[in-house]
């Protein structure tokens, strides 16, 4: 029987959960590709970390977590991204949205823009 097909005919807890499920796959699919979109745009040098700091209070942007837009420009190294984190007490797991308005300064100040 086709899934879609059974989806229809049912609307009991199943039916319920299996629609939930369906939709955090959607969400989870889309959260993706738009994370891999910045960190294309990222690497190809369209924008920078400066602007994607900006923009860490939209939704999208707000979920990435830091360490992964300051690995993301092309010539950005981990080691030494990781260790200035470390030196600035900043989780690299940390998402952008949970940065403040001085911690986004100090990061856009020390990881300038690295030419391709």
């Amino acid at each position: 029987m086709d899934p879609d097909a059974r989806g229809r005919a049912g609307t009991g807890p199943e039916q319920a959960a299996a629609d939930r499920h369906r939709e955090a796959l959607d969400w989870a699919a889309t959260a993706r590709a738009e994370r891999a979109e910045l960190c294309a745009a990222l690497a190809e040098g369209s924008v920078d970390v400066a602007g994607v700091l900006t923009r860490r209070h939209e939704a999208a942007v707000g979920r990435v977590r830091l360490l992964t837009v300051l690995e993301a420009p092309a010539g950005a190294r981990k080691v030494p991204t990781r260790h200035l984190l470390a030196e600035l007490g900043l989780d690299p797991t940390m998402p952008l949205a949970r940065l403040d308005d001085a911690a986004a300064a100090v990061v856009a100040d020390r990881f300038p823009v690295l030419a391709p």
